[in-house]
């Protein structure tokens, strides 16, 4: 083969993908424009969407988004780039509407950029959002507030939302002379199609409020399928269970310090209808305290029905090598042959060593705690006729009427 041949089909070769690359390119942008239209056309429920392209070449768009839903308004710039998938960037503007709020409330250094990407098959990759470092200044009280950079990442696939987010930290010093900080903040939401209740999780690094200082903390609430469910119920009465998982290690507060302080503990029983009814009573006690009764009496009728349980796994309190815990449940359970209902029971241990003597003299006196192989103990009993320590009352049945 000649040099010539090779060079004319070299050339063949770069003129076909430059015509693909230019016809994807095309293909690209008219898909962004029709995608654009239909969202601008059918904006989600209560949303009033407007749209207007500023500028346009074959591969690039540059537009302006103005969306309004009661009262507040935003408004968005931004920029389309086609070319092997397309990249969509947004801009908070700061000029009218809720970025002007945000300018005129004192903050400084607002600037933020959410990034939309799908690749050339129109998949969408994870949407990212920054913020950079900000300021707050409160003139009035000398508030003085600053953020590191913000970086969160939401992705949706196969009906399951993801969302992680950090923040490397932020500080606030008062005009009173206090201050408080928090450091390597991270948070992550997960959503499943047909799950009525999402997973959540906080987690930080060193914090300070004053008088309570820390090394660093968690916050985890998971809920899974309860294990023997009627798989033939309908979506919205399966039965659910949420646990929450909290720890702060290296607590210190007025000169007490600890090692470790959480608690594990399970919600179950929970359905989708239940969450529905609770959600809905808890958004009208928002705007009628009064309606807030009807909330803590969705939960009392579904307690008493025993359709709902709390389970503390563990409390736990660890320092000097030692650790004291609280264990338990709540749950109502009817007593034909006393006719008392019980609500629950609870067992308490704390080493000998994390108490002083003193302070629980008068409990060690009455019986409602017991030293046993080293430990004060306790098992808590709580029923419709009070609340016992070992057998011995602590409180009457008055405040258990609200149960009847």
């Amino acid at each position: 083969m000649t040099t010539t041949k090779r060079i004319g089909i070299a050339a063949g070769v770069l003129v076909l993908l430059a015509g693909s690359g230019f016809g994807l390119v095309h293909w690209e942008g008219r898909m962004w424009d029709e995608r654009v239209a239909q969202i601008a056309a059918n904006p989600p429920q209560g949303i009033r969407v407007a749209y207007e392209e500023t500028g346009r070449t074959w591969r690039t768009r540059t537009f302006r988004v103005r969306a309004e839903a009661e009262g507040l308004r935003a408004v968005w710039d931004g920029s389309a780039e086609m070319g092997w998938g397309t990249r969509t960037v947004l801009t908070l503007s700061l000029d009218e509407g809720l970025g002007r709020s945000i300018r005129d409330s004192g903050v400084s250094g607002y600037r933020d950029s959410m990034v939309v990407e799908t690749s050339a098959s129109g998949a969408m990759k994870p949407v990212l959002w920054r913020l950079d470092a900000l300021e707050f200044k409160d003139a009035a009280s000398g508030d003085v507030c600053t953020t590191e950079p913000l970086l969160v990442t939401a992705h949706e696939a196969d009906g399951k939302t993801s969302v992680t987010g950090s923040l490397g930290g932020f500080v606030c010093r008062f005009g009173d002379g206090t201050s408080a900080s928090i450091r390597d903040l991270v948070l992550g939401f997960a959503a499943q199609e047909g799950r009525p209740i999402a997973d959540f999780s906080l987690s930080g690094g060193t914090f300070d409020a004053g008088e309570l200082k820390g090394d660093s903390f968690s916050v985890k609430l998971t809920s899974r399928r309860m294990e023997g469910a009627d798989k033939t119920a309908a979506p919205a009465e399966v039965r659910w269970e949420e646990r929450a998982d909290v720890e702060v290690r290296k607590p210190r507060i007025e000169g007490e310090a600890a090692d470790r302080v959480g608690f594990s503990v399970r919600l179950s029983g929970l359905t989708g209808a239940f969450i529905e009814e609770v959600t809905a009573a808890s958004e009208a006690a928002a705007l009628d305290p009064l309606a807030g009764w009807r909330v803590l009496g969705l939960w009392r009728d579904a307690f008493l029905k025993s359709e709902i349980g709390v389970t503390l796994d563990d409390a736990f309190y660890e320092a000097k090598d030692k650790t004291a815990h609280l264990t338990g449940t709540l749950r109502y359970e009817a007593s034909p042959q006393t006719g008392i209902p019980k609500y629950g029971q609870f067992e308490l241990r704390i080493p000998e060593a994390l108490v002083q003597p003193a302070t629980i003299a008068d409990g060690v006196a009455s019986g409602e705690l017991k030293l046993v192989n080293g430990e004060y103990t306790t098992k808590l009993e709580i029923t419709a006729g009070g609340i016992f320590a070992n057998d011995q009352p602590l409180a009457g049945p008055g405040i258990y009427q609200l149960l009847r």
